[in-house]
């Protein structure tokens, strides 16, 4: 009775947001909230009501009870970063206005389904195929808009759905243009397929995602501040926080004993190298203090929204990089223009091993 309850509660409320009524919408949701102050449903929705009310700060503080009380989820998470960003920084790009006359392809999810990583994937994906087919490419607000200027139209009409494991990928990029892929809707991750089908389309890949004067700001000042401890810098990326334990599940975590013996043969053979480490638990950075690292605290105050953010471009244009099972490096590897060295965690070998960003499974379940 409470959970059929509670989903009425909740499919009112995206009514009334969704007619401009989120004043509307508060009282239900807050009587929900009180019997059950973790109810992620009822946060991301009260979030979003405040949003419509310009009470922003306190639509943050509900997003980061939303986050807290499940951490994978991803709308409270890009709502927070939205909000957070552009108080600092100002509004993003002014989006397109739509052409009518062409066909569409759309990705209604972003934002939504997976966070940054997944998010980029997401992106790349629908636009190059809108590119391939001829299409016009459409999304919801997203972190891209204001981080690298994506500012193509918002989505206006309900298109029919298709799904990743509906599209031949490879076929789809390699063309030729087809109505096949045209004034659809894709929903997907885009994480398990191979890079390899993207190989031909790399320049386009990596040319979506220059980022704009604030973000460009913050990664050169991060990479100067870095590199002046020495010549080859060597980035790990080390996921915690919303993965699962080291297991069966496809969020497993590679333990840092693996990166440490990584280091241990690699570190000799490098001249004159300065350690960075990327993670969402700042405490891993003591594995490693043999080799003096760096990490996001030792550099500038970090932008809230994108307190992420100098980790990634790090990554980016690290000369020797060790990623771990996270779609957030897996794609800085893609977008690492000079790295010499890359390296994964392989599950089966419980090792490090090398591989080829543009040759691989973008993540290894």
């Amino acid at each position: 009775m409470i959970v059929r309850q509670s989903t009425e509660v909740l499919e009112e409320a995206r009514r009334l947001i969704g007619s401009g009524r989120a004043a509307d919408a508060l009282p239900s949701l807050t009587s929900l909230l009180g019997k059950k102050a973790d109810h992620h449903g009822a946060l991301v929705l009260l979030g979003q009501c405040l949003e419509a009310l310009g009470r922003f700060g306190d639509a943050v503080n509900v997003y980061d009870r939303a986050i807290a009380a499940l951490p994978g989820h991803a709308l409270a998470s890009t709502r927070r970063s939205l909000l957070l960003w552009r108080r600092d920084n100002g509004p993003p790009p002014a989006s397109q206005a739509g052409d009518s006359s062409r066909p569409v392809i759309s990705c209604t999810t972003l934002g939504r389904n997976g966070r940054f990583g997944n998010q980029l994937m997401q992106y790349a994906v629908t636009t190059l195929l809108a590119q391939v087919h001829n299409c016009e490419a459409r999304f919801p607000d997203w972190i891209g808009r204001d981080l690298f200027g994506c500012c193509e139209p918002f989505p206006q009409i309900a298109l029919p759905r298709r799904t990743e494991a509906e599209l031949d990928l490879a076929a789809a990029l390699a063309g030729p243009a087809s109505s096949d892929y045209t004034n659809i809707d894709l929903v997907g991750y885009f994480v398990e397929q191979s890079a390899t089908q993207l190989l031909p389309l790399r320049d386009q890949f990596r040319s979506l995602f220059e980022p704009v004067a604030a973000a460009l700001q913050r990664a050169n000042a991060a990479e100067k501040h870095v590199r002046q401890f020495g010549k080859t810098l060597v980035a790990l990326h080390l996921r915690r926080g919303d993965f699962g334990t080291y297991g069966p599940d496809r969020f497993w975590v590679a333990p840092e004993t693996w990166y440490q013996r990584w280091l241990a043969a690699l570190w000799p053979e490098l001249d004159d190298p300065v350690l960075y480490v990327a993670s969402d638990d700042p405490d891993i950075v003591k594995a490693f203090q043999e080799y003096s690292p760096l990490c996001a605290a030792d550099l500038q105050a970090p932008q809230p929204g994108a307190e992420w953010l100098e980790d990634f471009f790090i990554l980016t244009r690290a000369d020797a990089l060790a990623i771990s099972n996270s779609t957030f490096s897996a794609v800085a590897a893609l977008l690492n223009k000079h790295c010499k060295v890359f390296s994964r965690p392989d599950r089966k070998r419980a090792v490090l091993r090398s591989y080829n960003p543009w040759d691989s499974a973008i993540t290894d379940a």
